[in-house]
């Protein structure tokens, strides 16, 4: 690789001058307006409650100064960039192969950034070289509207799963889809309640492949976007292999993934996935568990970070006000990190 022109590092070198500058700027000026803001209001009484607002301020502007930082260093990497494809044109193939394989190992590297600002008034930058979060919210459709449109102000890629034949089931998927958010129906496989057999969202043991293939069709009668189905809770159904293998190879042939809702007996399931060839999902973490806390949301930041796996699956039950602040507060961790939220597209490419 040829060196730069001394005019393309004189450039560089001012780029990072005059942002370095600007980083300093905003810092001072926002410790001057603090100070000042400070000695004002202290004689007023409000200097704890203006002070902390004022100090939120500042922090917003140094933020934003930072990630103007690292955007421009993108900027001149990319720079950087069309300069090695201008110079490789004069080299002959050998040498040109050197350069492209020295680009790609650089570029690994660096943060990519795609600025959004968020509500909070923090700007979320992704680095796409970390893995994809995709987070479903199960136990939705007997929620509160109130409670509803909570985790509906959430990231719009964050998933949905309903439990059907509830208060609000209908009227929240319905609601769902017309914002464009991924859809999941969670199904009761209990296998014991005879009661409800005629009810479409109950399955069993003793149902035939076409008993179970008419309940899908039912179901999707009604549901028609919807991009796969879980389980509500565990039971004889999901152990028994002849009635899994039925109802996957009917999902199978509906286009619909299967989300595992309850590991604790994953091998008879996992094994008919293989056999049918079935898009099947498993969480590779329950927010909730063992608690709905803000301490348990940064631990399993923390779990996340050391996790290797390009994709990462969230699970949490969208019941309670509880779970809706810590899923909020983990969201705004992830961006924080830099991690990106994914739909259910993402994951069934």
């Amino acid at each position: 690789m040829t060196n730069k022109t001394p005019t393309q590092q004189k450039n560089q070198i001012a780029y990072l001058i005059i942002l370095l500058l600007m980083l300093i700027l905003a810092s001072y000026v926002a410790f001057y307006f603090i100070t000042i803001y400070k000695n004002f209001t202290k004689s007023h009484g409000q200097y704890n409650t203006s002070l902390l607002a004022l100090e939120q301020h500042a922090e917003v502007i140094e933020n934003v100064a930072v990630d103007t930082l690292i955007i421009s260093q993108t900027i001149i990497f990319e720079d950087d960039k069309d300069n090695l494809l201008e110079e490789s044109e004069d080299n002959d193939k050998s040498n040109h192969e050197v350069d492209d394989l020295m680009y790609t190992d650089t570029s690994s590297q660096l943060v990519t950034p795609t600025p959004i600002m968020r509500s909070n008034g923090k700007m979320h930058i992704i680095n796409h070289s970390l893995p994809k979060i995709c987070i479903i919210v199960k136990d939705l459709g007997n929620t509160n509207d109130k409670l509803y449109t909570k985790f509906k102000s959430l990231d719009k890629n964050v998933v949905f799963a309903f439990v059907p034949n509830q208060k609000n089931t209908k009227s929240q998927i319905e609601n769902a889809i017309f914002n464009d958010r991924d859809v999941i129906v969670q199904l009761f496989m209990d296998g014991n309640d005879q009661k409800d057999k005629k009810n479409p969202y109950f399955y069993f043991t003793t149902m035939s492949n076409e008993e179970i293939s008419s309940k899908i069709a039912v179901l999707l009668k009604e549901f028609p976007q919807i991009k796969g189905i879980s389980n509500v809770k565990d039971g004889n159904f999901l152990t028994n292999e002849k009635s899994i293998e039925s109802l996957f190879s009917s999902l199978k042939e509906n286009n619909l993934f299967y989300l595992d809702n309850h590991p604790e007996t994953i091998l008879v399931r996992k094994k008919q996935a293989d056999n049918t060839k079935l898009k099947y999902l498993v969480p590779d973490l329950y927010l909730d568990k063992p608690d709905s806390t803000i301490k348990n949301a940064k631990t399993r930041i923390k779990y996340i970070q050391q996790l290797n796996k390009d994709i990462i699956i969230v699970i949490t039950s969208g019941n309670n006000d509880l779970k809706y602040r810590q899923l909020n507060h983990f969201i705004e961790g992830l961006k924080d990190n830099h991690y990106q939220i994914v739909s259910l597209n993402e994951i069934l490419k």
